[in-house]
């Protein structure tokens, strides 16, 4: 090849990728999957920049009785129950570092979540604004991990 043409070509390659308009698929990190008995041992997942803190969780549980989410600090005693189709949110800070939200109990995984104070009836007596921190069985039997970008998704979709 001569050395024009090499020019040429190296002009014409610079000048198209210079002139394309710049495309990128995002990356997202996926969901923590259950080990092999359905128990999720971490509420993080590793995505393209390091570990994320999975927020949201659905509860997929269908027993019509619903979920119970508990007291670690009471003995595990059910302080409200969840249902089918919640989306629950975890106990962790919205900014400022990953903090894990499974904890074990009784040698079990539990996800730790942020219930609203209108969710739990001695709360509703005593009229008590914010939010109680319970436990829920961290398993694929009662939870399943939300892709964050998905429900981001969602909301962008809709407007």
């Amino acid at each position: 090849m001569t050395d024009r043409l090499q020019r040429n070509l190296t002009r014409f390659l610079v000048f198209t990728l210079l002139v394309q308009p710049g495309q990128a698929l995002a990356q997202r990190a996926e969901p923590p999957l259950p080990d092999p008995t359905g128990n999720f041992n971490s509420s993080q997942t590793r995505g393209n920049r390091g570990l994320y803190e999975v927020r949201h969780w659905l509860v997929v549980d269908p027993d019509r009785n619903g979920t119970n989410c508990r007291n670690p600090r009471n003995g595990m005693g059910s302080i409200s129950k969840l249902y089918y189709g919640d989306l629950l949110e975890t106990d962790t800070p919205a900014q400022g570092g990953l903090q894990q939200a499974v904890e074990r109990h009784n040698g079990r995984p539990w996800l730790r979540i942020r219930l609203p104070n209108w969710r739990i009836a001695s709360a509703r007596t005593e009229r008590r604004a914010g939010f109680t921190t319970c436990v829920v069985r961290a398993n694929s039997r009662f939870i399943a991990p939300v892709n964050g970008s998905d429900l981001l998704e969602m909301t962008n979709n809709s407007r």
